[in-house]
């Protein structure tokens, strides 16, 4: 009886503490998955905003990490440049054995004892240190000059690659919006054809049609829907594209909507001048001509004289008869280049020459900004234009729909007359979609053209904001280009 009462009770006592154990265990694994999926899902519903991508991609993408790299490079070049004055010094050593040393004794004379001079040596150990510093080089200054002048060029050409690939973001970016609003689009025009498939198949049981109009209207309708598909795929590849140029983590997201970018107000004039003072590849130009001109500097300080000062130090061991055991030496040394063949010369014509290039290369940067930006200003006003008349025709056409469908619902009108206005209405609304994200992007590419695109964001966000040009660099008045001395600019502020 005690037995059987004690294995009873260690059979309870085992099978609760068994369940503990289980649902610790269950617990364990379900709840970091439910985290995990909780997780993936406030992921999945992330909302991101053209500033996050744009700061997203000032961290990820590659192009700009190597010229920031390029900037990082350029910084030592003043090293190289002080290294030209500061000393130079060399250790050497040396070791030589001969097989029949060579040595001579002068003959005694009186008081004087004769006396044997090594002339060479069985063996000889040998080491010395040689010491250079330049005094005067010429090719100092123009090298410090190179080495600044080579670090503007590739800040500038750093903010150029951020502000190409940050246009590329916010390219990106909109075609993202673009197709979201198609999809969105495509489901309103799905209801609507919907309702004109109900409509028919009423009318078709009360007798008033016959079945070719319910298949006209069912033929709307997946018009209707292969739009949506294909609207949902190009919406899938706008996203994959803009996730895989910012290095973005996320499985699924969605963008914010972004407001309507101001409208430019300003004149060619004044936006071919702001293109002048801002544009990086611009500055970049005028820093080529720079460099063209300290090349020639370069190619000067060949004519000119070099002073330098040397210490020699060297000890040897088992001397020759001219030698000391340690010795130092120093030198003053000139050094005035007379002939080398015409080397010189035809160096400085090169260099002359490549003066011209980037002075060419400046003069056809400046035309093709001119060009781009009076192209992007067209291209912006004509979309504005056409985004008017769009909105217009959206509106009639939807107002056709509705009389149209109004009469079909009472025999007024034919089904054809239906889905002749209902194609009418798909089409303006499409194209009003796309006209409204081309004028945004043209005015973004305006932006572009002048130079002042994320131009705050810029030197804001980037590690070598600090080091940039922020002051204007423009020394070309397009007024006086023109022969118009008298005309000035005319400035205008956009409006906000």
């Amino acid at each position: 009886m005690v037995i059987a009462r004690v294995t009873g009770f260690l059979r309870v006592e085992f099978g609760q503490h068994l369940s503990r154990y289980l649902l610790v265990v269950l617990l364990a694994v379900i709840v970091p998955g439910a985290w995990a999926t909780g997780l993936r899902a406030q992921e999945g519903n992330r909302l991101l905003t053209l500033e996050e991508a744009y700061k997203q991609a000032l961290q990820t993408h590659e192009q700009i990490l190597i010229a920031e790299r390029e900037v990082t490079k350029a910084n030592l070049l003043p090293y190289k440049a002080f290294s030209l004055m500061l000393p130079h010094a060399d250790a050497n050593g040396a070791y030589m054995t001969v097989n029949k040393p060579i040595n001579t004794t002068s003959p005694g004379y009186g008081p004087i004892q004769p006396k044997t001079a090594i002339i060479l040596p069985h063996d000889q150990t040998m080491g010395g240190v040689t010491v250079k510093n330049s005094i005067y080089n010429p090719d100092f200054f123009p090298q410090r000059r190179k080495a600044h002048e080579t670090i503007d060029k590739t800040i500038s050409n750093y903010f150029q690659v951020i502000q190409n690939v940050l246009g590329e973001v916010a390219l990106k970016y909109y075609q993202v919006l673009r197709a979201d609003e198609l999809v969105q689009t495509a489901r309103e025009l799905i209801k609507t054809a919907q309702e004109e498939v109900r409509n028919s198949k009423v009318r078709l049981a009360s007798g008033a049609v016959t079945e070719d109009v319910v298949l006209r209207a069912e033929l709307d309708l997946a018009a209707a829907e292969n739009k949506l598909i294909e609207s949902s795929n190009q919406l899938r590849l706008a996203r994959s594209i803009l996730k895989n140029l910012i290095s973005l983590n996320l499985v699924d997201y969605t963008v914010a909507k972004q407001a309507p970018l101001p409208e430019v107000t300003e004149s060619y004039e004044t936006l071919v001048s702001k293109a002048y003072d801002y544009r990086y590849d611009h500055k970049i130009a005028l820093a080529e001509v720079d460099l063209a001109k300290t090349e020639i500097e370069l190619v000067k300080a060949k004519f000119q004289p070099s002073v330098d000062a040397n210490w020699d130090y060297y000890a040897v061991k088992h001397p020759r008869w001219d030698q000391e055991a340690n010795n130092w030496t120093a030198m003053l040394t000139v050094k005035v280049p007379i002939l080398e063949g015409g080397l010189r010369y035809w160096e400085l014509r090169e260099k002359n020459e490549s003066l011209q290039q980037a002075k060419l290369s400046l003069n056809d940067k400046r035309r093709n900004i001119r060009i781009e930006v009076e192209d992007t200003m067209l291209t912006a006003q004509n979309d504005k234009s056409l985004l008017f008349k769009l909105q217009k025709q959206v509106e009639l056409a939807q107002k056709s729909y509705d009389i149209t469908f109004s009469k079909f619902k009472f025999g007024a009108a034919t089904i054809m007359d239906v889905s002749q206005a209902f194609a009418a209405l798909a089409s303006a609304k499409t194209e009003l979609i796309n006209k409204k994200y081309d004028y945004q992007i043209s005015l973004l590419k305006l932006d572009k053209a002048e130079g002042i695109f994320v131009l705050d964001l810029i030197r804001s966000a980037s590690p070598l904001s600090g080091k940039a040009q922020s002051r204007p660099t423009n020394t070309y008045n397009p007024a006086l280009a023109e022969g118009n001395k008298d005309k000035k600019p005319e400035m205008k502020s956009r409006s906000e």
